[in-house]
């Protein structure tokens, strides 16, 4: 064990003074039979992480440096002193760091393969901030699809805003037109309405809370109210840059009853039923916006919702009546990005040369 010790120091010794003093066929001759025998080592081998592919460069073996299968597995390690290896680095990092180590590449023949190697090597150095911008200025040049593939995949990384899946919310306020049994009981009203929503690609998921109220036909003095705890499931059905179409149906709880203003309560001994009732409809939304989810932006979009719908009133308690109501409303809307990892677009590519 120890002359296999003593054999691996050997060999790297004589590889940190040939690449020092630019003795390539040296170095050649000597990375051979390392390779050799690290085949038979049993405990020290002579090439540790990342140093077999950065030698692959100095010694040109581009056919190694080009091959995906041959550097895939390839792991940064942390720092540690040792003279081959810190040459190795230094010599290379210089190349890059100078703007030369395009310049050397130019035997590779193959471009494809010339423009791999060079992003490889700096991705070997360069953090995915760095490397992000490159991979996508060399990816026309990278005509293999297991290259570029690569590539990707362990140097590109970039965010985007998720159109798809978001959170939203609005609040408005609109018009209430009751109809059936329950129109001979009460007059027009108004309402106000509050949203909280999830979209999940062309699902829609909605909280609702719908509060209206009218006035009563006879006593005139009395107000009817109606409150809506509603979720709405829907389905976007129509899609453009500044325009979504929805439609739903709804499900929840409605409670309503008669209301009096204070005078009225203390001058006489009213009677004021309400009640609570399952709550059933279905309605048509329209979002118009106004902005754009910015790629440098917080990933906000607002603009105007447009809301009609109906939903049964049952009102057995305080009107003896029943029947819907149809509302009419106007909402402010808020829509609320998250980022998510973007997806490469390879749609530029049509032919790939493997």
């Amino acid at each position: 064990m120890k002359q296999e010790q003593e054999t691996v120091e050997l060999y790297r010794a004589l590889m940190t003074k040939a690449l020092a003093e630019d003795r390539i066929d040296d170095l050649k001759s000597i990375v051979k039979e390392a390779e050799s025998f690290q085949k038979n080592a049993r405990a020290y081998p002579v090439f540790y992480d990342m140093e077999k592919m950065l030698l692959s460069y100095f010694v040109k073996d581009y056919e190694f440096l080009s091959n995906v299968d041959s550097v895939k597995d390839f792991v940064k390690h942390g720092y540690y002193y040792d003279p081959f290896r810190d040459l190795l680095y230094a010599k290379l990092k210089a190349l890059i760091n100078s703007g030369k180590l395009k310049e050397t590449l130019k035997d590779v023949e193959n471009e494809s393969d010339r423009a791999f190697i060079y992003l490889f090597l700096r991705g070997c150095f360069e953090s995915k901030e760095t490397m992000t911008p490159l991979v996508e200025k060399y990816k026309f040049q990278v005509t293999k699809r297991k290259q570029l593939t690569y590539l990707v995949r362990r140097f590109w990384f970039r965010k985007e805003f998720d159109l798809e899946h978001f959170l939203a919310a609005s609040v408005g306020g609109g018009l209430v037109v009751p109809f059936g049994s329950l129109s001979d009981k009460v007059n027009l009203g108004g309402a106000m309405d509050v949203a909280v929503d999830y979209m999940s690609d062309k699902h829609f998921y909605e909280g609702f809370l719908l509060i209206n109220g009218s006035g009563v036909v006879n006593p005139d003095s009395l107000q009817f109210f109606d409150i809506g705890l509603i979720f709405n499931y829907g389905y976007r059905f129509f899609k453009k840059k500044y325009l979504n179409l929805y439609g739903y149906g709804s499900v929840g709880l409605g409670f309503d009853g008669l209301n009096a203003s204070e005078e009225e309560m203390k001058n006489g001994n009213l009677d004021l039923p309400s009640q609570v009732y399952p709550s059933l409809g279905a309605g048509l939304i329209a979002d118009v916006f106004f902005t754009e989810v910015k790629k440098d932006g917080n990933g906000s979009l607002h603009g105007i919702r447009f809301r009609a719908g109906v939903k049964n009133v049952w009102a057995h308690n305080a009107l003896k009546a029943s029947g819907a109501r149809l509302f009419v409303s106007i909402e402010w809307i808020v829509h609320q990005h998250c980022e998510v990892p973007a997806k490469f677009d390879y749609s530029f590519r049509e032919n790939w040369t493997e």
